[in-house]
């Protein structure tokens, strides 16, 4: 089962769920917001929640849940579930989603639509730091699709784009290797403002 709970690389994961903010940016405690979905194996069942938790599983270092909560038949699962991990993990590795001060940089939703009941877009902001504490903005469109009543990340559009080009390398349900090869021709580009793109962010 793809949305239980399974043993991650969370070295980032509050150790006090109630006194610390969700990375997501929902001003939440971490344990009334996405540690349902990340520790209790409850599957989101609102596409913007789903965003929600991708997004806190890359704070969190959670390589296990990205995997698990994209869709199998969309362009960014990896069948090679071992090179899949080790992306992520970089990517994780090399950004920051909280300031110096500690406060949580998050995401915020702009428009969530639905093309019918088993697929939803969603519109967002995320934001982080990339190398160097330099702040990054994306602007996403990604695409979702239910399974069993489950919603999961299927594919994304970079649509604007404001940061180091090296986050272009590492982030497709948010950057893993789809990213890097987009990013390589992003980075040939002048200044921000990259549309229409394959996203990297696979949130």
């Amino acid at each position: 089962d793809r949305f239980k709970r399974e043993t991650d690389a969370t070295n980032r994961v509050p150790k006090n769920s109630m006194k610390t903010m969700c990375a997501c940016g929902s001003e939440r405690p971490y344990a009334n917001c996405c540690e349902r979905h990340h520790q209790r194996g409850e599957a989101p069942t609102d596409p913007v929640d789903l965003i929600r938790a991708r997004y806190s599983a890359f704070a969190y270092r959670m390589p296990g849940y990205l995997m698990r909560t994209t869709d199998q038949q969309g362009p960014e699962y990896v069948r090679d579930a071992i090179k899949w991990e080790k992306e992520l993990l970089q990517f994780c590795d090399q950004y920051k989603f909280k300031r110096l001060s500690g406060d949580v940089l998050g995401i915020e939703f702009e428009e969530c639509t639905y093309s019918g009941p088993d697929v939803a877009y969603v519109q967002f902001r995320a934001y982080m730091l990339g190398p160097g504490q330099t702040p990054v903005e994306i602007l996403e469109r990604s695409k979702l699709t239910r399974y069993q009543g489950k919603w999961l990340y299927f594919t994304g559009t970079l649509v604007e784009w404001d940061g180091a080009a090296a986050v272009t390398t590492s982030l497709s349900g948010w950057m893993c290797p789809c990213c890097e090869r987009a990013g390589a021709a992003l980075a040939k580009t002048e200044g921000a403002g990259l549309r229409g793109r394959k996203s990297a962010l696979s949130f």
